[in-house]
């Protein structure tokens, strides 16, 4: 094989790769979600992709994920102490239950604020219809 050819060939294989890894999503979870925590979290979903935020009386939560299987999502989650500012990164994992349950792990990456590196937790969330359904705009 030429060069070219194998350079072609090397694309195809990468382009195809990249194409195969894209879930379909078994479940749509935008909307609004309650855990044992207080307060809402606004999810976003957009097609693979999925955005939360998420802010309470002393931390406020941004998160970017990515599904990996089709009920799986995987991404990181800034958590900022909004009292002095300080930032913890987290790896989070999403196990999608159905259109209103899912679960949450997350992992510590840093030793910020009041966590340590790799520590650990779980919260189960449901989402709130209620109030899906009573939000106008």
């Amino acid at each position: 094989m030429k060069k070219t050819e194998i350079m072609l060939v090397l694309v195809l294989v990468l382009l195809t790769g990249t194409f195969a890894s894209a879930q379909n999503p078994k479940h749509d979870i935008t909307g609004l979600w309650r855990s044992s925590d207080p307060g809402t979290a606004q999810y976003f979903q957009n097609g693979d992709e999925v955005k939360f935020i998420y802010v309470n009386k002393g931390f406020s939560h941004y998160y970017s994920g990515t599904y990996v299987t089709p009920t799986t999502v995987k991404g990181t989650m800034n958590r900022r102490n909004r009292s002095n500012g300080c930032l913890t990164n987290m790896s989070v994992t999403l196990k999608v239950q159905s259109q209103d349950s899912f679960s949450t792990d997350w992992i510590a990456q840093d030793s910020n604020c009041n966590l340590r590196e790799g520590q650990k937790g779980s919260v189960n969330s449901q989402r709130d219809r209620k109030m899906e359904e009573s939000t106008w705009y």
